[in-house]
């Protein structure tokens, strides 16, 4: 970095304490903070701080290592049943970023209660909660085949057309065939 400054830094560096940064209030579109939390005397400060700075509706990112305290963050990371309650409950959030991770979540969590809001998560308007509702009930194995067998006669056209996947990558020769039987039903796009 410091042989080479021009080809990795295109500004002016500032040395400040995270508490107290020396930018205009909606000075930047993004702001990041790489393994520097444990570093921070008062992170509550350190957050209003980048909130300030960073113009509303811009982007914050925090990359560090540990297990989040925040039942949210944590649920990337739990796997144990205490996690299953909040699980359920935000993967039917209205933030988009929430019903993601809550998805991915109940997937690793692989409790059987999950399988309603996972055929639920099928129909979802973002692609990326419907792929990982997919995943997750693949990984979920048998008990998401009866499932899905039972949901697809009433599920909503969007989740019928998931559902044959979700049959196909269990892998299981009579899902395989429900899988083909399925598509037939499944109206084109």
């Amino acid at each position: 970095f410091d042989r080479h400054p021009a080809a990795f830094w295109h500004g002016t560096r500032v040395r400040a304490v995270a508490e107290s940064l020396p930018f205009a209030e909606g000075a930047f579109d993004a702001a990041t903070v790489g393994f520097a939390l444990r570093n921070m005397a008062d992170l509550t400060a350190a957050f209003l701080e980048l909130r300030r700075v960073v113009r509303p509706g811009g982007r914050i990112a925090l990359l560090e290592f540990g297990r989040p305290a925040h039942p949210l963050l944590a649920l990337g990371q739990l796997r144990a049943p205490e996690a299953l309650e909040p699980a359920l409950r935000l993967a039917r959030d209205e933030k988009e970023l929430v019903r993601l991770r809550a998805v991915i979540a109940l997937g690793r969590i692989r409790d059987p209660k999950a399988l309603p809001v996972l055929l639920d998560a099928l129909d979802d308007p973002l692609w990326t909660v419907r792929t990982a509702a997919q995943e997750a009930l693949v990984e979920m194995g048998p008990a998401s085949l009866e499932a899905a067998l039972k949901a697809f006669p009433t599920a909503p056209a969007p989740a019928r057309a998931q559902l044959p996947l979700v049959l196909a990558g269990l892998k299981d020769r009579r899902a395989l065939g429900l899988a083909a039987e399925a598509w037939k039903d499944v109206p084109p796009a």
